[in-house]
């Protein structure tokens, strides 16, 4: 049996027809990321998956200009577990369990 990969990703989806705006998102976060168009959904991602710049990048953006309402709760969530794996914390059963914690209260906000 293997484990399962442990990791945080930030994304944006929007309508096919607005992957231009995405576009721009990428290149104002330093190019970082990439931009996904989805046939079958008509729509398109804006992904970031690599947690250095998630947390140089997005996390300095959204503490600089904060978010409100449940944007904000989540944030604060999502911004502890990418602490937690910056730290190295998901290596442990005690970081294990602290993020799953986290995102069972992630998932209590959606």
């Amino acid at each position: 049996m293997t484990d399962k990969i442990i990791g945080a990703s930030y994304s944006i989806h929007l309508h096919s027809r607005d992957e231009a705006l995405l576009l721009r998102i990428k290149q104002f976060f330093d190019n970082k990321g990439n931009v996904y168009l989805h046939e079958k959904t008509n729509s398109a991602s804006y992904r970031m998956k690599n947690i250095s710049d998630i947390n140089i990048l997005i996390i300095h953006h959204f503490n600089k200009f904060l978010l409100s309402g449940n944007k904000e709760i989540h944030f604060k969530i999502w911004k502890q577990i990418v602490e937690l794996l910056i730290n190295k914390a998901h290596l442990t059963e005690q970081g294990k369990e602290k993020l799953r914690e986290l995102k069972s209260t992630l998932n209590k906000y959606s």
